[in-house]
């Protein structure tokens, strides 16, 4: 989907929260910690704190963490921080995903190759009130999704609610899609002789067999998709947007590649539109070689 006001060979202006204030060093270590096995995810936080303090990041709130991934509030937008390799799996799917779903979750904007760091637009989240006064609206809204995507974790419920929010304008949103699986990769079918597809409940919290009636958690669901699959889903985020080398950079409107507006600092005048995906394509010390994904990297320096 892109911007009505941009076609296809206009010049515009991309700038990148995360080239501005996420060097390849702090991208490193940040990716070293979640790595570590030796450590809880909740153990990780104050090590990611301090790295960021280290850089000189300039992060207002501390949004706090889900399973795997820790918030922070940066320039007016949310940096999504992944703990372990399921959290960069989630920042990756979540930017994949993003413009099939654009009208109804938190705006994903820009992600770097391995999915260490997200930015995404901020939306305030649901208080236990919000979620009783917007109930048919979450229904409405995942309604629209039960034949192209299995999404988990938001279904109408008091243990989801915190995954959605309120926009500006006053519209509600997903703040948590990491848990988006494409229908149209891989179908999700009972375990039953019959096979059934699996359907949502009224509720979208579980998931039917038509035939046999069983009933279905999304972490049952989840647990049967392999690392190999979520991979093979997901592909390389680099093909799906602008790739910048600097904080700044004028391009070329391409066919195929998504343009989402992100808004500009107040003390910065003119607007701005992007969708930016980012590599770490910068030298870096030798004994961070072993690092498969950053080799990787290195070998494609200069690809976009």
């Amino acid at each position: 989907m892109m911007n009505k006001n941009v076609q296809v060979g206009d010049k515009i202006v991309l700038r990148s929260l995360i080239k501005k204030y996420f060097p390849p060093d702090l991208l490193i270590n940040l990716d070293l910690i979640s790595r570590e096995k030796s450590e809880t995810n909740t153990a990780k936080i104050p090590y990611i704190l301090e790295e960021l303090d280290k850089f000189g990041v300039p992060y207002g709130s501390k949004l706090g963490s889900g399973t795997n991934r820790y918030g922070i509030l940066l320039d007016g937008y949310v940096v999504k921080i992944a703990l372990d390799a399921a959290g960069k799996i989630d920042n990756r799917r979540e930017f994949k995903y993003v413009m099939d779903v654009l009208d109804d979750v938190s705006k994903a904007y820009e992600t770097v190759k391995t999915g260490i760091v997200l930015v995404c637009q901020y939306i305030t989240p649901f208080s236990i009130d919000d979620f009783y006064d917007n109930q048919e609206q979450m229904r409405k809204i995942l309604k629209k999704y039960d034949d192209l995507y299995l999404i988990g974790d938001v279904g109408v419920s008091t243990d989801n609610y915190i995954n959605w929010g309120t926009r500006m304008d006053g519209s509600i949103a997903m703040l948590d899609y990491a848990y988006i699986y494409s229908t149209s990769f891989k179908n999700f079918m009972c375990t039953c002789e019959d096979e059934g597809n699996l359907e949502y409940d009224a509720d979208h919290n579980y998931m039917i067999c038509p035939f046999c009636r069983k009933k279905w958690s999304f972490g049952d669901i989840r647990r049967r998709i392999t690392k190999d699959e979520q991979e093979a889903e997901i592909g390389d985020v680099m093909e799906l947007g602008y790739v910048l080398r600097s904080p700044e950079e004028e391009h070329i409107v391409e066919a195929g590649k998504s343009v989402v507006k992100m808004k500009k600092p107040k003390k910065k005048k003119e607007p701005i539109v992007k969708r930016v995906v980012k590599d770490e394509d910068r030298t870096y010390d030798e004994n961070m070689e072993y690092l498969k994904e950053f080799d990787e990297m290195v070998k494609n320096q200069g690809t976009e």
